[in-house]
C-alpha cells in the first residue's frame, strides 16, 4: 500500500494525524490504495443512499 495513495483520498487539506477515520474516509482511501473502481449494487439500512462515499462504501463490501 502507498501513503501517497492514503494521503491523496484525504479530502481536507489539513493533516490531522489524532483524527478518528470514519468508515466513509477508510472505505475511501482503502479502495484508492489498492487501485479498485467506486460503485456496487448493494444496500447498508445506516449508509444514505445520497452519501458522498456511498459507491466507495459498497465496494468495500465485496
Amino acid at each position: 500500500m502507498r501513503i501517497d495513495a492514503l494521503l491523496k483520498a484525504i479530502q481536507t487539506a489539513l493533516f490531522r494525524p489524532n483524527a478518528n477515520v470514519t468508515r466513509a474516509e477508510m472505505a475511501k482511501m482503502m479502495i484508492q490504495a489498492f487501485g479498485l473502481t467506486s460503485g456496487a449494487n448493494s444496500s447498508f439500512k445506516d449508509v444514505d443512499p445520497l452519501h458522498w462515499a456511498i459507491g466507495y462504501i459498497y465496494s468495500s463490501r465485496s
